[in-house]
């Protein structure tokens, strides 16, 4: 029998007696140096994939000393730390250290001297085995109970708020549903409020067992890798994991690591923050490439077209839309919806005539406020449609004014077709058929129109795009181009979204294969695509093998490759020929040791291609040989696009000079088939704004480092996306793919790899700082005309010092930060990027820029009025450049011409002392300029003007990104 005081017998720190046996990188010594996992710390951790995230992390634990309880999302992501724990760290004997990947139940436990169970000092689960929730009732019944509180709370006795939810459920069970998930969602995000009884209950019996067993085992320190997983019940694990922590008064220690977080548009975000709060520390991929720990990378993008019968479905569609717009929308009570869309009544002021223009001006000021997308949407129409409807004295006044808008895409026709049903045909019994007509043509869309609403869908545009059988030729197309380069060297994935495409939609029936059997059809996703490189004969030299979740498949007779895949797996995987396939049969497809199988022979050059799913090929999937990846896949987050990307980045002992080609398969809408270039483009961009490529400067023989599409474009390709804006056609594909030189891939790796020299790294602060900085970057291209006379890059580096002026007069940036701003010119584009001070302060200036030189979404406080010209660089600061801007300020308003309108931040604009200090610094800088209070009617003009052909928003396209800048070198003293 133990002593009474045996549970002092262990160190109350095991972990500070581990040894850590691995050499840390100079980027990890200085996270590590930055950050202090304190008892009680909440540490937030950012580093790209192939960083090494886990050492840290294990470093951090060691730090805490504590025993500590490391959470993953996938088993194989938890087999590495296992394998990293035990390989690079020793205990105080010299072994490897106790790790277990399963909470002890005792039967499997160590015992010490006295025969008491010993717990592991470190931990590693996936989130799954705590977040035993596989149902939405814990949710619903706690949504439920909050709605009883709230009854309760309005006056209402126990009992009878429950016989009122039970009458409301019986009576009108979608109000009762829609009561629900709403106090569900709120539940979800606001569970760090909950205590840990309401905790308790969202989770099974069986995850509250494994949590008091490892509270019981002394567990503190907390680590939760890829925490960008954070979400609805695995949220709901960690906060009930330490509110039972703390309620046994151990301070526990988070750690949160993560390559990616969570998109600003992501829902969850705000529940995510509430855990971790903001990011401690992050080290950027352009630095860890830098420091030769990640292999260097490009972006490409290969574009196709819709094939014909695809196309021919497209021309229908958007002829049935474009007919129906015209017989609707460009009728006398369309056009009068229209025009009451952009101008709508306002109290004590009549319709709008071509003579009284300050009544027009409130009315569109009006319209803009109530519903900017919708006005926005009908002032297109009426400007772009001008001559093919019948004009009235409203639209005479009004067209004018309007601002010149991209060609509407069909998402925005149908849903400006929805508001006009419910509005004008709804309320009218008589037109009771055209509101059913409209029904079922948006319905063909994707779209639901009830009378409560328009709810979205997706459209056949967009599904054909998404899904286009040109696609898998052009996944071949590419790796004839890659093969061509790299011949034997060439490791290439093709990952797409699923297996295949199952989800209802008409604009899928055309998406199958146009020949072959039943048995191989497929509409869309990993299958059609295998199935269609198949055909390729390269292709089945590259012994591609196709690995999704339930599927096994080789290309006819490679049963040597099939031999080996058994052997190396130890599974039978019985598998049947039918001369196009080898389809493996039965349970093992897509099993752990399946993936692994596959990725060691890739490794070994037996697999040179694999197709399959991001599910099984994303995240946690490890195989350092790929330097090829080719996206079909349609995210667009900035977790998913990352870590999706991540996958090529690993370092390949067997090349050590690889270089990774990411490609992204876009397919853009034949002209007249809806309108615009399609979502497939939208996608790409917004792809785009997360990945860092090489972009290559021919005539200079040298690149630069940038995130966003034009870093994946040559400046050929963006001058003809430029022109794609009502559709493309087969001969601006060819150009735009022609443009994409392929070569040998040593100038990509010397254009990220340049390391710094010698002095600079002695005299950084970190190795981290001796690689360079992240620079945000604001591109800006000036319509032609923009300007009658200089230089716009004058006026946006003039611009970008004024809104540092601003903010730093609103207490947003400290004056002493250090942040400044650069302006670079190429291709014709002017690039203002600031530099210095700290990550979120370069953020907030690069942000205000956008907004500023961008159409106001919501009514500004101030509109700046300046002339559209700027004076030369040499012209001297002082007396004499003041007289001068102010003379041709003088003369431009005695001629009458026009001015540029600029809607003045949110932020610049709260107060008269920040927008003041604003205004100054662009009279400095820049020149003259007038301050316009919008609240003032005789000012309406301007905002009116800013959202108009006159404001920045129409004349200049802004697009954010981000630079690495290198680091400069040491001052001379």
């Amino acid at each position: 029998m133990p002593p009474a005081h045996s549970g002092a017998i262990r160190p109350p720190r095991p972990l500070s007696d581990w040894t850590l046996t691995a050499n840390l990188r100079g980027y990890q010594v200085d996270m590590l140096r930055a950050v202090d996992p304190v008892d009680g710390a909440r540490l937030h951790l950012v580093a790209p994939p192939g960083s090494g995230k886990t050492l840290i992390g294990l470093a951090l634990a060691r730090a805490n000393g504590r025993r500590a309880l490391v959470l993953t999302p996938t088993t194989l992501i938890r087999q590495q730390w296992c394998e990293q724990a035990r390989g690079h760290l020793r205990d105080v004997d010299g072994r490897p250290p106790r790790v277990r990947d399963h909470v002890s139940d005792g039967e499997d436990a160590s015992l010490d001297d006295y025969g008491s169970t010993v717990p592991a000092d470190l931990t590693v689960l996936t989130y799954q085995s705590l977040a035993v929730v596989d149902t939405a009732a814990p949710w619903r019944a706690a949504a439920r109970e909050r709605w009883l509180e709230e009854l309760a709370d309005s006056g209402q006795a126990p009992g009878g708020a429950e016989a009122w939810l039970e009458d409301l459920a019986a009576k009108n069970p979608a109000a009762y549903r829609s009561g629900i998930s709403r106090r569900a969602s709120a539940v979800r995000a606001s569970l760090a409020s909950l205590d840990a009884d309401h905790l308790a209950s969202l989770l099974h019996p069986t995850a509250r067992a494994r949590i008091d067993a490892l509270v019981k085992a002394g567990v503190a320190t907390v680590v939760v890798d890829e925490c960008h997983h954070l979400r609805a019940h695995w949220a709901a694990v960690i906060h009930y994991l330490l509110a039972r922590l703390d309620s046994v008064g151990a301070r526990p220690t988070l750690i949160g690591l993560t390559a990616t977080l969570p998109s600003v548009e992501d829902r969850s975000r705000s529940r995510y923050q509430a855990l971790l709060g903001e990011v401690d520390y992050e080290i950027p991929v352009p630095a860890v490439v830098r420091a030769g720990c990640l292999a260097p990378s490009r972006s490409l993008v290969r574009f196709t077209l819709p094939d014909q019968q695809e196309r021919a479905f497209l021309a229908d569609a958007g002829a049935e839309l474009d007919h129906r717009l015209d017989e609707l929308l460009l009728a006398p009570d369309g056009v009068d919806f229209l025009v009451h869309t952009v101008a709508p009544p306002v109290d004590d002021l009549p319709e709008p005539t071509a003579t009284d223009d300050d009544a027009l001006t409130v009315r569109l000021v009006a319209g803009f406020d109530a519903d900017p997308q919708a006005a926005i949407a009908a002032g297109a129409l009426l400007r772009d449609r001008l001559g093919e409807y019948v004009p009235t004295e409203q639209t005479t006044a009004l067209v004018p004014l309007l601002p010149a808008t991209r060609v509407l895409d069909v998402v925005e026709n149908l849903e400006l077709l929805g508001r006009y049903a419910l509005t004008r045909l709804l309320p009218v019994p008589g037109r009771r058929r055209q509101w059913q007509d409209v029904k079922e043509l948006l319905a063909g869309y994707g779209y639901r129109l009830t009378d409560s609403g328009l709810r979205p869908g997706r459209s056949p545009q967009d599904a054909i795009c998404a899904a286009s059988r040109a696609k898998d030729v052009a996944v071949v197309d590419i790796l004839h181009a890659e093969h061509a380069c790299l011949g034997d060297r060439l490791r290439a994935v093709v990952v797409t979204d699923a297996a295949e495409r199952s989800a209802a939609h008409r604009a899928l029936d055309v998406l199958g294969p146009p020949t072959g059997s039943e048995e191989r059809a497929s509409r869309g996703g990993a299958l059609r695509c295998y199935m269609t490189i198949l055909a390729d004969a390269l292709v089945r030299e590259l012994h591609p093998v196709l690995l999704t979740g339930r599927h096994l498949q080789l290309a006819s007779a490679d049963h040597e490759l099939l031999d080996r895949l058994r052997a190396d797996t130890g599974l039978e995987l019985p598998a049947i020929d039918d001369g196009w396939t080898l389809r493996v049969q039965g349970v093992g497809a897509g099993t752990a040791r399946l993936v692994r199988a596959v990725s060691t022979l890739m490794d070994r050059g037996a697999v040179q291609l694999v197709v399959g799913t991001r599910g099984l090929l994303g995240e946690g999937w490890d195989c350092p040989a790929v330097n090829t990846l080719i996206d079909l896949t349609t995210v667009t987050t900035a977790t998913s696009v990352q870590q999706l990307r991540g996958r090529t980045l690993r370092l390949d002992s067997a090349w050590p000079d690889k270089t990774a080609h990411n490609w992204s398969v876009t397919c853009l809408l034949p002209r007249r088939a809806g309108a615009g270039p399609g979502g497939d483009l939208d996608r790409l961009r917004r792809r785009h704004e997360y990945l860092w490529s090489a972009v290559p400067d021919p005539e200079a023989g040298t690149a630069a480092i940038r995130t966003g599409l034009d870093a994946a474009l040559e400046p050929h390709q963006r001058r003809l996306l430029g022109a794609v804006a009502g559709g493309a056609d087969a001969d601006i594909v060819g150009a735009l793919n022609a443009a994409t030189v392929l070569g040998p891939r040593e100038w990509e790796r010397r254009a990220w790899s340049t390391p710094p020299s010698a002095t600079v790294a002695e005299e950084r602060v970190s190795a981290l700082e001796s690689l360079g900085e992240e620079a945000q970057t604001v591109v800006l291209t000036a319509e032609d005309g923009l300007l009658r006379r200089g230089d716009p890059a004058e006026l946006w580096y003039g611009a970008a010092c004024s809104v540092l002026a601003g903010l730093i007069a609103a207490d947003r940036i400290d004056a002493d930060a250090g942040i400044g701003a650069l302006s670079l010119t190429e291709a014709g584009a002017s690039r203002i990027a600031f530099t210095g001070g700290a990550a979120a302060d370069r953020r907030l200036a690069a942000d205000t820029l956008v907004e500023l030189v961008s159409a106001p979404k919501h009514r500004p406080r101030f509109v700046l009025e300046v002339p559209r010209w700027t004076l030369r660089v040499t012209t001297p600061p002082g007396r004499l450049r003041r007289l001068l801007a102010r003379g041709l300020d003088a003369l431009d308003r005695v001629r009458g011409r026009d001015r540029l309108y600029l809607a003045v931040p949110r932020t610049l604009g709260r107060s008269r002392r920040v927008v003041t200090a604003f205004v100054e610094s662009w009279s400095l800088q820049t020149g003259p300029c007038r301050l316009r209070l919008v609240r003032e009617e005789g000012d309406l003009h301007a905002l009116v003007a800013a959202r108009g052909p006159l404001g920045a928003g129409e004349l200049v396209h802004a697009v954010r990104e981000r630079a690495w800048i290198d680091a400069p070198p040491p001052q001379a003293e």
